[in-house]
């Protein structure tokens, strides 16, 4: 899914991707770095974790916080590692922060040409992919194209 209308060229602005850390990101991380491949530009991953989740900032949630950092750093460089493997010239940057989603990526946003994220990570029976918070809010709020990479329909191409 797509949400904006080709302004122009793509251009050396960078491509931003939101990496939830769920089953889907490192394929909708090299999705993000196939386009950035294909419009030379730069590639940010961001990854973020909001502060309700954990919820007050007191030295035990700030250890778990911690932790929790710690982990999607190990998540988030492992599918960083898969798609420099696939795509050895491209530059990406890394964002781990404790803002909310929403908020880093329309922050990174208004510099960049096209923000990636993934489906709402949900395991429920559906009939079809349910746009999640992040998603629905970027489509209505985003000042560039945003992409929603669902998971690729299985069968020849």
């Amino acid at each position: 899914m797509w949400r904006s209308e080709l302004r122009s060229s793509p251009s050396r602005a960078p491509i931003v991707v939101g990496v939830d850390g769920s089953g889907t990101s490192a394929q909708v991380l090299l999705t993000a770095a196939e386009y950035a491949t294909l419009f030379d530009a730069p590639l940010i991953a961001v990854q973020s974790c909001s502060s309700s989740h954990i919820g007050e900032l007191t030295a035990p949630n700030l250890a778990y916080w911690n932790t929790h950092e710690s982990v999607k750093r190990d998540r988030l460089d492992s599918a960083v590692d898969a798609a420099i493997t696939r795509f050895p010239a491209l530059s990406i940057r890394t964002l781990i922060t404790m803002n909310s989603p929403e908020r880093v990526l329309l922050e990174r946003a208004e510099l960049a040409q096209l923000v990636v994220i993934g489906p709402r990570d949900d395991t429920r029976p559906q009939a079809g992919p349910i746009l999640g918070p992040v998603g629905r809010h970027l489509l209505l709020h985003n000042p560039c194209p945003t992409m929603i990479c669902h998971d690729p329909i299985p069968g020849p191409r």
